[in-house]
Parts: structure tokens; sequence; C-alpha cells
């Protein structure tokens, strides 16, 4: 019984491999990765890929945002990508950015930077003032916003770091807000029974 298993076996072996070896050329060739580039276009995905046609030459391969699949030769393709950006008004060169859509997702990224910083600055002026460290309610919720805008900007741009990053802080911000509402609850707890002890004591 085991020799007939390892012939049965010695068997498959040999015509697998007498397959592998008549196999036409064109089909035992690896197939070539298209390669892709990131830039940015008016009303195309952000990614192109660079394929080669039938002939063996390269092309462009352009996704529009409605599914369209364009092909451009590499001289189509530098005009196309020269007459956009040198259309572009000031604005949108300076952010790098082709479309207004663009320019106020920047802008959103801008003020979510603005409340990351200014979180800082209210904490440090708020410790300034009680002459020791406090992390007062306020800093969390300027954490938070500034996050969740950021977070936006970052999935906007497709950034993975960047919003694995902002993801992660919104629930440590998140879960600060909630622990501040707790220890505010259990203070006013306290105050409302020393109150009402001292009430009672006076009667």
């Amino acid at each position: 019984m085991k020799k007939l298993n390892i012939n049965i076996i010695m068997l498959v072996f040999w015509i697998l491999l007498l397959h592998l070896v008549t196999l036409p050329a064109e089909e035992s060739v690896k197939k070539e990765i298209p390669v892709s580039i990131k830039i940015q276009m008016v009303g195309a995905s952000d990614t192109v890929s660079i394929v080669k046609d039938s002939e063996g030459k390269l092309k462009y391969k352009v996704t529009q945002d409605d599914g369209d699949i364009t092909y451009l030769t590499p001289e189509e393709f530098t005009k196309k990508v020269y007459k956009e950006k040198s259309t572009r008004d000031w604005l949108k060169r300076l952010f790098n950015v082709p479309t207004a859509t663009g320019v106020i997702w920047v802008m959103i990224g801008f003020l979510g930077q603005v409340f990351f910083t200014g979180r800082m600055i209210l904490q440090w002026i708020v410790s300034e003032k009680a002459k020791k460290s406090i992390v007062p309610r306020a800093f969390w919720i300027m954490s938070l916003l500034g996050s969740a805008m950021l977070l936006s900007y970052a999935v906007y741009r497709r950034d993975p770091v960047f919003i694995l990053g902002q993801s992660f802080g919104s629930i440590v911000y998140i879960r600060n807000l909630i622990l501040y509402a707790r220890a505010k609850e259990i203070d006013h707890t306290k105050a409302q029974s020393h109150k009402e002890k001292g009430q009672n004591s006076k009667i």
C-alpha cells in the first residue's frame, strides 16, 4: 500500500514537472507589475500607473473620478500635466492642489494645526497663573477638535501614517474628557454631601 502511494506521488510530480517545462514562452514569463506614481490632476485619481501596451510601449493609465480609464503617451501626459499646473492660480500653486476643494481641505488642516498648537499655549498660560502644572478641560477639547480636523485632512491626502497617528490620539482625548467629567461629578457629589451635613449639624 505504501509503495503504491509513493508511486502515485512520483507520477503526479513528474506530470507537474513536464507541464512546467512545456509551458509556452509567453506564459512562463513573469507578468510585469505596473508602476504607480502619485500626482494630483483635475477630475482624476491622484495615483497614475505606468503600464506597457500590446506593442511594449509605455503608457500612463489615468483613472478619472467617474471610473473611466484613459491611456496617454508620455508626451500627451506631460502636456496635460504642464497645462493643468501652469494654469493654476497662486493659491492652488501655493498649497499644491488642483482644485478649490483642495484649498478648503488644506485650510481645514491648517485650522487643525492651530488647535493643536493653541492647546499647548493655553495649558502653559493656565499653569503659569496657578504656579503649578495644570491640564484644563479646554486642552482636551482643543486636542480632540484638532485631531478630528487633521484626521479628515489625512484621509483626503490618503496618508496612512498620518491617519493611524490621529486615529489613536482621538481615543486618548475622548477618554480624558470622560475621566474629567467623572471627576467633576464626584467633586460635585462630595460638595453636596458636605453641604447637607453642615445644614444637619446646625439643626
